[in-house]
């Protein structure tokens, strides 16, 4: 509507400025045409030279009526032409100013997607440095042997230690060292992840499946703080520089809600580029980190950066409710 505003008022200064300079050229004719016809007139019936001298009588009342008549029409000529000559140059000052603008807005946009992707490579890298050392359970022994594990590698053990922490926690009992295989890799895994009694007594007082899997994530973020916290803050600040320019750009005055729409899609499809260079098992380990931080849940509700993870592949397959976006199957996702 204000485009169309602003497009009807164009017309209107632009007919306004032909209809001046019809007039003026219109003016500068019949100021020539009032000359014309007052020197053939003077010529047939006037002698200005007499008795070769000049009549300066005659001469100062032709002069009186040039300047008059025809003088006051070519003035008003020059004065609407003067007037056509600023609205032009105001005209291309405009246009030099919009020029520059576009210049500063493609300089702006420039340089986002230089930070931009300067930050989706610093986050490649946070992954490929990724160090540590993880428990490689052996049920036939008392213990666990450590192993080294890099860059994804360490993503892809993320899903099944937090579900056999998961496990240790709902498990009935904190104290059960049963040498059954399985009841004794359990418990080893709680002993490696220094599981509290408090721990266990907190978990078995939730009802709610979103309190149990923030204690889950907690106690494995502990283990692994000194990783994955630079990487998800990396990451969360990634989306937030995407958020912000998303925002800024949005509260321009005078947009229309297409072009509101165009910005939104313009910048989903940034975050898209951020989830592109994620792995599912990163995405796993993101679906419950967010849960933590309030404003990192935000941030992956509004770009739906789960719309890649199945419900399969969490802790639970009821966990899926835990967000607002849909959690889709596996099959749906390869659909």
């Amino acid at each position: 509507m204000i485009f169309d505003t602003l497009k009807s008022d164009s017309k209107i200064k632009e007919v306004g400025s032909k209809a001046i300079f019809i007039v003026s050229i219109a003016s500068i004719v019949v100021g020539m045409a009032i000359l014309i016809w007052f020197f053939a007139n003077l010529w047939d019936n006037y002698d200005i030279i007499s008795k070769n001298q000049i009549d300066l009588e005659t001469t100062a009342h032709v002069g009186d009526y040039v300047g008059g008549v025809v003088g006051s029409i070519w003035s008003l000529s020059g004065v609407l032409l003067f007037f056509l000559a600023l609205r032009l140059q105001s005209k291309e000052i405009a246009i030099q100013i919009n020029e520059l603008r576009e210049t500063k807005e493609v300089f702006r946009s420039q340089q986002f997607e230089s930070t931009f992707f300067n930050l989706l490579k610093v986050q490649h890298e946070l992954i490929n440095n990724l160090k540590a050392i993880v428990p490689k359970y052996d049920v036939t022994s008392s213990g666990f042997e450590l192993k080294a594990r890099e860059g994804r590698d360490f993503f892809r053990i993320t899903k099944s230690e937090m579900r056999f922490i998961y496990k240790f926690l709902e498990h009935k009992t904190y104290t059960d060292k049963s040498r059954d295989f399985k009841e004794m890799e359990l418990y080893k895994r709680g002993h490696y992840y220094k599981i509290t009694l408090e721990d266990w007594t907190n978990f078995q007082q939730q009802k709610s499946e979103l309190e149990k899997s923030k204690i889950t994530y907690r106690i494995f973020f502990e283990k692994f703080h000194f990783l994955i916290g630079h990487y998800f803050r990396h990451l969360f600040h990634t989306l937030k520089f995407v958020n912000d320019r998303l925002e800024e750009e949005s509260q321009r005055s005078g947009l229309t809600e297409t072009e509101k729409t165009q910005i939104r899609k313009k910048y989903h499809q940034y975050a898209a580029f951020i989830q592109a260079q994620m792995s599912a098992p990163e995405l796993f380990l993101l679906f419950y980190n967010a849960l933590c931080y309030p404003k990192t849940y935000e941030l992956v509700e509004k770009f739906k950066l789960l719309e890649n993870l199945s419900y399969e592949d969490l802790i639970k397959e009821d966990h899926k409710t835990l967000y607002k976006q849909k959690i889709k199957s596996r099959k749906e996702t390869l659909a």
